[in-house]
């Protein structure tokens, strides 16, 4: 690979420059063999080196990872992911498929609520990041083909608004799964009305106070209303 690029280099005459891209050591992929074949290539990008792989290594070690056999359509299935179901006290027993997990709580795996935060967190501002990376992109017209019929005409496609969007949120990652998809209509053009989980109703409280400001009440709603009428109906 490196004599074809250098080849392809003399060909066509390029001049190579000595100075290193302050922005490479960041971007540098690290690669780990963890054996039978298996490769993790970790390229940073919000969370540092040091801290994912010292989560990697707990994760590995630490987590008592299974994967059930679960019921689908009558036929039993070995579920094809590990699972390790940790819970907060006073929720109801998942079941699922004919399986129900044992429930671990947060106090035996205390790093996890630091992972998942983190991990939260890395996956909101990675999106933001690339919606601003790529709204130019995005916003440019994309030129069509027309037909004989029309010519000389020419003709594009134009990106527009919708106007406003409804998100209707899940459950199980409620602050992420909220505000995910609100990036990607605000960075549209659009308005949103955001309707949390009523299962989670404390992710929901903590959206509608942080999106109540003057700044984000223009373009973001909170609709807990929808929740109230949910709970009493």
């Amino acid at each position: 690979m490196s004599s074809s690029s250098s080849s392809s280099m003399s060909a066509l005459k390029l001049k190579t420059v000595s100075e290193a891209n302050p922005n490479d050591a960041a971007k540098k992929a690290e690669t780990v063999d963890l054996g039978n074949g298996s490769d993790v290539v970790f390229i940073q990008r919000l969370i540092p080196s040091e801290q994912s792989w010292k989560w990697f290594h707990y994760l590995d070690n630490h987590i008592p990872w299974t994967r059930p056999t679960i019921r689908v359509f009558g036929k039993s299935f070995l579920q094809p992911r590990d699972t390790c179901y940790v819970a907060s006290s006073g929720l109801t027993e998942l079941s699922y498929s004919g399986y129900q997990p044992h429930a671990y709580s947060w106090d035996d795996y205390p790093p996890l609520k630091d992972i998942l935060d983190a991990v939260r967190i890395a996956m909101l501002k990675n999106s933001c990041k690339t919606a601003i990376k790529e709204l130019k992109h995005w916003m440019t017209p994309e030129k069509v083909q027309t037909s004989l019929t029309t010519f000389p005409a020419s003709a594009e496609i134009v990106s527009e608004p919708l106007g406003v969007v409804l998100v209707i949120s899940a459950w199980n990652y409620p602050f992420l799964l909220s505000l995910d998809p609100v990036i990607g209509a605000i960075a549209a053009g659009n308005a949103v009305v955001l309707k949390p989980s009523e299962i989670a109703p404390a992710t929901s409280a903590l959206l509608a106070n942080a999106l109540c400001c003057p700044c984000c009440s223009e373009h973001v709603r909170v609709s807990v209303d929808m929740l109230k009428r949910r709970e009493n109906s």
